[in-house]
Protein backbone atom coordinates (compact mmCIF):
# COMPACT_ATOMS: atom_id res chain seq x y z
CA UNK A 1 0.00 0.00 0.00
CA UNK A 2 1.75 3.28 -1.10
CA UNK A 3 0.90 6.39 1.14
CA UNK A 4 1.74 9.98 0.47
CA UNK A 5 4.44 12.40 2.38
CA UNK A 6 3.16 15.47 3.28
CA UNK A 7 5.09 17.86 4.53
CA UNK A 8 4.50 21.31 5.86
CA UNK A 9 6.91 24.16 4.12
CA UNK A 10 8.39 24.97 7.26
CA UNK A 11 9.60 21.71 7.81
CA UNK A 12 10.69 20.89 4.20
CA UNK A 13 12.46 24.30 4.63
CA UNK A 14 14.41 22.65 7.81
CA UNK A 15 15.07 19.36 5.95
CA UNK A 16 16.70 21.71 3.15
CA UNK A 17 18.61 23.80 5.66
CA UNK A 18 20.33 20.78 7.65
CA UNK A 19 21.18 19.25 4.26
CA UNK A 20 23.10 22.13 2.91
CA UNK A 21 24.48 22.78 6.71
CA UNK A 22 26.24 19.09 6.38
CA UNK A 23 27.29 19.70 3.00
CA UNK A 24 29.23 23.23 4.12
CA UNK A 25 30.47 20.73 6.44
CA UNK A 26 32.20 18.44 3.92
CA UNK A 27 33.28 21.35 1.34
CA UNK A 28 35.04 23.19 4.46
CA UNK A 29 37.14 20.19 5.04
CA UNK A 30 37.89 19.34 1.70
CA UNK A 31 39.55 22.78 1.62
CA UNK A 32 41.23 22.87 4.62
CA UNK A 33 42.61 19.46 3.31
CA UNK A 34 43.73 20.93 -0.13
CA UNK A 35 45.31 24.10 1.28
CA UNK A 36 47.30 22.02 3.21
CA UNK A 37 48.50 20.22 0.39
CA UNK A 38 51.17 21.69 -1.50
CA UNK A 39 52.28 21.60 -4.52
CA UNK A 40 48.65 21.30 -5.86
CA UNK A 41 48.34 19.42 -9.08
CA UNK A 42 46.37 21.39 -11.72
CA UNK A 43 43.21 18.98 -10.74
CA UNK A 44 43.82 19.80 -7.17
CA UNK A 45 44.23 23.94 -7.84
CA UNK A 46 40.75 23.33 -9.92
CA UNK A 47 38.84 21.45 -7.57
CA UNK A 48 40.03 24.01 -4.38
CA UNK A 49 39.04 27.06 -6.55
CA UNK A 50 35.29 24.61 -7.38
CA UNK A 51 35.05 24.43 -3.92
CA UNK A 52 35.60 27.23 -2.70
CA UNK A 53 33.09 28.93 -5.03
CA UNK A 54 30.64 26.43 -3.88
CA UNK A 55 31.39 27.13 -0.05
CA UNK A 56 30.04 30.55 -1.07
CA UNK A 57 27.05 29.91 -2.66
CA UNK A 58 25.96 26.81 -0.23
CA UNK A 59 26.09 29.63 2.27
CA UNK A 60 23.57 31.91 0.13
CA UNK A 61 21.36 28.92 0.04
CA UNK A 62 21.89 27.86 3.82
CA UNK A 63 20.55 31.59 5.03
CA UNK A 64 17.88 31.57 2.29
CA UNK A 65 16.61 28.49 4.30
CA UNK A 66 17.28 29.63 7.47
CA UNK A 67 15.12 32.39 6.73
CA UNK A 68 17.82 35.43 6.86
CA UNK A 69 17.66 35.67 3.01
CA UNK A 70 20.78 38.12 3.23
Amino acid sequence: MKKDIILDSDIADRICQESVKQHIGYITKEIAVLKKTAPLSTSQAFDLGHNVSLLESLKVVYRYYSGDGS
